[in-house]
C-alpha cells in the first residue's frame, strides 16, 4: 500500500498540530455553551444561556445578534 505522504507532502504534520491545539481549546470552551439541559427547566435553560452568551459578548466585545419575533 502506498503512503499518502506523496499527496500531502509536509503539510500533514502542521495540520495535525493545528487540529490538536484547536481541539484542546474547544474541549475547554464548549461546555460553557452546553449546560446540562436534562437537569433544567426550559425557562431555566433559556435564562442560563442568555446569561452565558451575555458574558461571552462582554468578553469578546461583540454585540448580541438581534432576534426576530
Amino acid at each position: 500500500m502506498r503512503s499518502t505522504s506523496h499527496l500531502f507532502g509536509n503539510t500533514v504534520k502542521p495540520l495535525v498540530s493545528w487540529l490538536q491545539r484547536f481541539l484542546s481549546t474547544f474541549s475547554q470552551i464548549s461546555p460553557h455553551f452546553r449546560p446540562r439541559r436534562h437537569r433544567m427547566t426550559a425557562t431555566g435553560y433559556r435564562t442560563e444561556m442568555r446569561h452565558r452568551f451575555g458574558t461571552r459578548n462582554e468578553i469578546t466585545g461583540t454585540a448580541a445578534m438581534p432576534t426576530e419575533a
